[in-house]
Formats: structure tokens, C-alpha cells, sequence
């Protein structure tokens, strides 16, 4: 009875490529709790109001890790010659730059 949230793999399944599941969900409490203050408890249709706001604030980027999840794990299971291109590529790239490209996953702040 009432408005209900949802968040992480309730509302959205992360596949495991990204590492993100558990990130996305501790993600949607930061946005959640923003989104539910004091005032914006007031009333029923408040809070209703504020849970909408709360799923579109999250929607884009959610969207976007599960993607990259999906790349992701494309590219970890390719075989043969396609495998070893993937990896000689990976090692050139280097750890540094393999985590600058997911800089906006781990540098994002509510």
C-alpha cells in the first residue's frame, strides 16, 4: 500500500561483465535517499512525485553500464585468433589506461 522504489537488480539486472551490479545499487540508494528528503515526505503525493524523479535520474546511466556490460562480455568471450587479438590489445593498453577508460563508472559522485 502506498509508493514503492525499487533498486539494484530489482529494478535493474546488471550482467557481471562490469562488475557493477552491487555499485548500481549503492548508486540508487545515494540518488534515492537525495531524492526523499524531509520535505519531499510531507505527503503521499510528495513522495510518489519524488520516486519518479529518483527513476529518471537513473535511467541514462544505468542504461549505459548495462550496455557496456553487454560489450563487455562479447568481448571477454570471444575464441580463437579473435581471443588473441583481445588480449595482445588489452596488454598494450596497459592497467592505467584500461581504467582511465572507466573513469566515468568509477568517478561518478551523486
Amino acid at each position: 500500500k502506498g509508493p514503492v522504489a525499487l533498486l539494484g537488480d530489482a529494478v535493474h539486472a546488471m550482467l557481471p561483465f562490469a562488475a557493477q551490479g552491487a555499485g548500481m545499487a549503492i548508486e540508487d540508494a545515494a540518488v534515492l535517499a537525495r531524492h526523499l528528503s524531509p520535505e519531499a515526505t510531507e505527503s503521499t503525493a510528495r513522495i510518489t512525485a519524488a520516486l519518479k524523479q529518483y527513476g529518471g535520474a537513473r535511467q541514462a546511466r544505468v542504461r549505459r553500464v548495462q550496455r557496456t556490460a553487454r560489450q563487455q562480455g562479447r568481448i571477454y568471450h570471444l575464441g580463437g585468433p579473435l581471443a588473441t587479438a583481445r588480449d595482445l590489445a588489452i596488454r598494450a593498453l596497459g592497467p592505467e589506461r584500461m581504467l582511465a577508460r572507466q573513469d566515468w563508472i568509477y568517478g561518478w559522485r551523486p
